[in-house]
């Protein structure tokens, strides 16, 4: 009698374990940006890195196309849900009047998008300006003391030159949420005290408009 005969059973492949920290998702908002200058000045604008999944996103090199362009910070850590301020400057004093297109490059461990690229355009107008301090930083924006914001919190700027200023608070949509301060201030610094009412915990953007000049600083509300 023959001895039975074994069959052989293929092992199951093994199934590769989830890494237990998640992975990034990187976004940019706004998804371009634009920056206008009068001819010979200076010009900002400001973008968000923003992270929707659950691992920790690591930016490695943020570049750009013009040897003209800076930006500010050019590598971070974005944790899960998190989001990084990055203000991109321009410095048009070799510039003539016109359209400029460029582009800033991201390089991060998105698993999926490790490289993203924002087009940036910059309109250079005429040199003259309603404000006659515009070719020079004319004023300066502190975040928020205390953040996270709960309660209350006090939003300080600077003046270089006595100017109109508007102070105001907007979603990640750029929609304003509330205007904290507006009108002629002197020279020097100031302070506003914000009590957020009716605003949903989560981040926002104090934007401080003077000159011509915008500036931006996170806010992360947690009531």
């Amino acid at each position: 009698m023959d001895a039975p005969r074994l069959r052989r059973v293929p092992l199951a492949s093994p199934v590769p374990a989830q890494d237990p920290r998640g992975f990034p998702d990187i976004a940019v908002e706004p998804a371009s940006l634009g920056i206008s200058l009068p001819a010979g000045g200076v010009g900002e604008g400001t973008f968000l890195v923003k992270n929707l999944g659950n691992g920790v996103l690591v930016v490695h090199t943020i570049e750009d196309t013009a040897p003209w362009m800076t930006e500010d910070p050019v590598s971070f850590t974005v944790l899960p849900n998190g989001a990084v301020l990055v203000t991109v400057s321009v410095d048009g004093s070799g510039l003539t009047e016109g359209i400029y297109d460029e582009r800033v490059s991201v390089s991060s461990n998105d698993p999926d998008e490790p490289d993203l690229a924002l087009a940036v355009r910059v309109h250079v107008m005429p040199g003259q300006d309603a404000c006659p301090h515009a070719r020079a930083p004319t004023a300066s924006l502190e975040p928020p003391t205390p953040s996270p914001i709960v309660g209350s919190t006090a939003l300080r700027f600077s003046l270089q030159h006595r100017a109109h200023a508007e102070l105001s608070v907007i979603d990640l949509q750029g929609r304003c949420l509330a205007v904290l301060a507006r009108g002629p201030r002197e020279a020097g610094s100031h302070e506003v005290r914000w009590s957020p009412q009716g605003i949903a915990p989560g981040v926002y953007l104090i934007k401080l408009d003077s000159c011509g000049v915008e500036r931006f600083v996170p806010a992360i509300l947690l009531r």
